[in-house]
């Protein structure tokens, strides 16, 4: 195994305005230290691409004082990294932040969040709303803008992995899949595509990720999710079912042009280490 190199409190986030003139509060430093030291061993990841390999990882985060600025927060943490080139990796913490406008929080079970710079657009935000509000839409802020738009659908009916998994599928998530999909036309022309984020409930009860990573299409058909889903629990009930030590925190699926579905591509455990189950 390769000696990872490190760097102590290495600033990964700040209250300083960034490149998009958007400044997060400590509040957000707070919320982000918080919710990134809950999984352990962060990713270092790059351009907020799921595709790619992660680096390394972080762990201890803080928030402090600016030293610099008085008034301005940081948020720091020590950063683990196999790269021999220290400066590559110095924007590796691919921070973001989902919010939902106001007038749908606490009303739904999906959501789509916008990337920069559609979620400032009242026109499109009108144009994609859907009935009743019954799709929350927000902001998917993030570090830096990305190299191609990509936004964020994200369930909150998390799935229990067991024999019948697919019930809570069929009845909350599938129908809400497909309402977002009929606005297909509309994202396209805006060139934006989606990452959609299910969380899901091991059998030992504890919750992580599954991240379908996006296409080149907005989200493809409900049933190939379906497929993916299937994988996962397949895996899970021979593979893991009774791991409590090695606790997962997200598996990454990767779309698979020649079978026409998901495939766990690989898993992110809490520990820091990855198992890849196919080359990508």
């Amino acid at each position: 195994m390769t000696k990872l190199k490190m760097i102590k409190e290495q600033i990964v986030a700040s209250t300083i305005k960034d490149s998009q003139d958007e400044k997060l509060t400590k509040q957000d430093l707070d919320k982000l230290m918080i919710n990134s030291n809950n999984i352990g061993r962060f990713r270092l990841g790059k351009d907020h691409d799921l595709e790619k390999k992660s680096m390394g990882y972080l762990e201890n985060f803080k928030v402090k004082p600016h030293k610099e600025i008085a008034g301005e927060f940081v948020l720091v943490a020590d950063v683990y990294y196999s790269n021999d080139k220290p400066e590559e990796i110095s924007g590796g913490f691919s921070w973001s932040i989902n919010e939902l406008f106001p007038q749908y929080k606490g009303k739904n079970i999906m959501a789509v969040f916008l990337p920069y710079p559609y979620y400032n657009s009242e026109e499109f935000i009108n144009e994609i709303e859907f009935p009743n509000k019954e799709i929350g839409i927000g902001k998917w802020r993030k570090k830096s803008a990305d190299l191609v738009t990509i936004g964020l659908v994200v369930s909150y009916a998390a799935i229990l992995l067991a024999p019948e998994w697919d019930i809570t599928y069929k009845s909350y998530v599938r129908p809400f899949l497909k309402k977002i999909i009929q606005k297909q036309n509309i994202f396209k022309k805006k060139n934006i595509t989606f990452d959609y984020l299910q969380p899901v409930t091991h059998p030992s009860k504890y919750q992580f990720e599954v991240v379908f990573i996006h296409t080149n299409k907005v989200l493809v058909e409900p049933f190939r999710y379906s497929y993916g889903m299937a994988e996962v629990n397949n895996f899970i009930q021979q593979n893991l079912k009774n791991t409590t030590s090695r606790k997962i925190n997200r598996i990454r699926m990767i779309y698979k042009s020649d079978i026409g579905g998901y495939k766990i591509w690989m898993i992110e455990y809490k520990d820091g280490n990855d198992e890849f189950l196919i080359d990508h």
